[in-house]
């Protein structure tokens, strides 16, 4: 009896542990496909993140480089600009020329430095062709009142050589008013 009854309960045993071998086999199946599925998943997700990586970087570098070209370009145009207005300013003498330059950082700065020296330059230049212009004009008073001068100089000597003429007659005449006063005199103590 014993014997049947344990041959009974393992029989009973073994239906339960095929069934709980199918039940786990068919979990371990359901697994199976749900980790393939989220493997599947998974690996679709990466491919995804790693394209939006790899666009991201791209479009990070472009976007880099387009920055840097747009940086590079707004200081090399300023001082483009600021060298050209100097170029231009030395080759012509045009000292109305400015440096056109919007920026207010450091180059604008500068530009603006510049544009105030050559107003001063501007100015100094206005003051010294005023002043040249007042040195002629003195220039042109001055030659005039040197040639009066002469003039007056040359009637001066004519002048003095006619006072001289005019003194040496008078001397000649004092001499012989002199001569006739001793004759006279002569004359008169000889009648006397």
């Amino acid at each position: 009896g014993e014997f049947n009854k344990a041959n009974e309960i393992l029989l009973k045993l073994n239906s339960v542990y095929r069934d709980a071998n199918q039940d786990a086999d068919a979990l371990l199946a359901s697994l199976l496909k749900s980790a393939k599925t989220e493997y599947a998943a998974s690996e679709a997700y990466y491919q995804g993140a790693r394209m939006a990586s790899i666009l991201t970087m791209l479009f990070g570098l472009v976007f880099g480089i387009g920055f840097s070209l747009w940086i590079i370009r707004s200081i090399t145009a300023p001082v483009e600009e600021l060298k050209n207005a100097m170029r231009h300013i030395r080759e012509s003498n045009d000292l109305t020329r400015v440096a056109n330059v919007p920026h207010h950082d450091e180059i604008g700065q500068m530009a603006e430095a510049f544009n105030g020296l050559m107003d001063s330059f501007r100015s100094i230049i206005g003051r010294v062709t005023e002043s040249t212009a007042e040195v002629t004009d003195a220039a042109v008073q001055l030659a005039a009142a040197s040639s009066q001068v002469a003039e007056s100089t040359h009637h001066q000597s004519d002048a003095a050589a006619s006072m001289a003429a005019a003194v040496q007659q008078m001397t000649v005449s004092v001499g012989q008013v002199a001569e006739h006063a001793r004759e006279a005199q002569t004359i008169s103590q000889q009648s006397g």
